[in-house]
């Protein structure tokens, strides 16, 4: 009697060796940016001081640092745009830090270092899993499933060692946001994706940008508990914590730093502004990829004293570069409401993980500071264009969307290398490119249908 042959691997789910090289390239990736990450946290150097030396400054004194008047080398505070959440949620990391550091003999910065980078990697690897596990699904080929992320990854390889080389929020953010589209994407669980986006706005603000797809969509059980659980963690936290003066008196304060003094506008006009132009003039040269601060570097008001090429074509006052950066913007609104208009019940799974991707995009477009490190948001981008790419090219349909958008984002990984580029604002208009093949990819997908 012959032995049946060993059924062959569904097409879905790779064989045991493939599985097995792609988790120890996982893991490989991992060390060697854990390496990068923690160094640089037990070191102390940015952006991971910042939220370090302000957390412990809340577990020291129980209040946070408003002593504006002192640079922060001198007991500053570091983080005055942030919301009083971003800060007390590294006090428990922090504090963690301390006790551990003292029983083993590690300086605590290491400690809480490690800890936050397991907390950031593991929010990737979330996101990595939810977008090939649900965002793609359907689209075939290189972008099916967990296993077929492996280019996506690799092409997002340089935004992701940014993100881990400044320790910033951006992973975090990018698990909790693709956590919670998910949950709205493809499980129809719209109060717990709003929960997960509105931590994600709680702490880093940007992500508030999405609130106006879940109102296009009218999914107003994810409308309200994004609300809510914001209004919740910053308010009511705040309260708990400080109590209802010094509440008060936090939000203030972040109003007349973030949205007054850090605005967009306020950027451009930063000559007349001392508290941007003394002490954060680093808004303002290549790394700063914001639309306003593009704008000012190209136009004149921002010229190349601060560190970077000069790029301008043409010497304009700021009141006119303000004009020209406020139509932009509303221009770009009313394209992402015409792209997004058609109702929830009439997207497709890979088409609606297009538009959702589209509006990741524009949370950074709409940014007055879009530094390096945001741009791993663009992840659900590269992957389902990707997926988009493979599905139309077994498919013998046309790929020139897909090829726009995955050829901007290498062209704006390369950009990387020359400052030039960079301060004339390569990263951005790597984003309206992206952008532009998102919406026609997802329209070529629908008509396909």
């Amino acid at each position: 009697m012959t032995a049946e042959p060993p059924p062959s691997p569904s097409p879905d789910r790779p064989s045991r060796p493939r599985r097995v090289g792609l988790a120890a390239l996982a893991v490989l990736l991992s060390v060697v940016m854990g390496a990068i990450a923690i160094g640089r946290a037990g070191a102390r150097r940015w952006d991971f001081e910042h939220f370090y030396y302000d957390a412990r400054y809340v577990l020291h004194h129980g209040r946070l640092n408003t002593q504006d008047h002192l640079p922060d080398d001198r007991g500053g505070p570091h983080l005055p745009w942030y919301l009083p959440p971003t800060t007390l949620a590294f006090v428990p990391i922090v504090a963690a830090g301390e006790w551990i550091g003292r029983r083993v003999g590690v300086g605590d910065a290491w400690i809480a270092g490690t800890i936050w980078y397991a907390l950031s990697i593991a929010a990737f690897w979330l996101a990595v899993w939810c977008v090939g596990r649900f965002w793609t699904t359907g689209t075939g080929g290189i972008a099916r499933g967990l296993s077929r992320q492996l280019l996506p990854v690799l092409l997002c390889t340089p935004a992701l060692y940014e993100a881990v080389r400044f320790n910033q929020l951006s992973l975090v953010c990018l698990g909790l946001i693709v956590g919670g589209l998910t949950l709205t994407l493809r499980r129809s669980r719209w109060g717990a994706g709003g929960v997960l986006i509105g931590l994600a706005a709680a702490i880093k603000l940007i992500p508030v940008v999405l609130l106006g797809w879940l109102v296009l969509k009218r999914r107003w059980r994810a409308v309200a508990t994004a609300a809510v659980t914001i209004v919740a963690v910053d308010v009511g936290l705040s309260l708990a914590v400080f109590g209802v003066d010094t509440t008060i008196e936090y939000h203030d304060r972040w109003v007349r730093r973030s949205l007054s003094g850090a605005s967009g506008i306020s950027l451009i006009n930063e000559q007349q502004h001392a508290w941007i132009r003394d002490r954060y003039g680093h808004f303002l040269d290549h790394r700063n990829q914001g639309l306003a601060v593009v704008l000012g570097r190209l136009l004149g008001p921002i010229g190349p004293d601060r560190g970077s090429p000069d790029t301008r074509v043409m010497d304009l006052p700021a009141t006119i570069v303000g004009w020209v950066y406020l139509a932009i913007t509303v221009a770009s609104i009313g394209g992402l409401l015409w792209a997004s208009r058609a109702p929830a019940r009439a997207m497709m799974p890979d088409t609606g993980a297009l538009e959702a991707s589209l509006w990741m995009l524009a949370m950074m477009w709409l940014s007055p500071l879009m530094r390096q490190y945001y741009l791993i948001w663009c992840y659900p981008a590269v992957a389902t264009l990707a997926g988009r790419f493979d599905a139309d090219l077994r498919a013998g349909r046309p790929t020139g969307w897909c090829l726009l958008g995955l050829g901007a984002w290498v062209g704006g990984m390369l950009a990387w290398m020359a400052p030039t580029l960079r301060a004339a604002g390569a990263n951005l208009w790597m984003l309206a490119l992206m952008a532009v093949a998102l919406i026609g990819a997802g329209r070529a997908a629908a008509d396909s249908r």
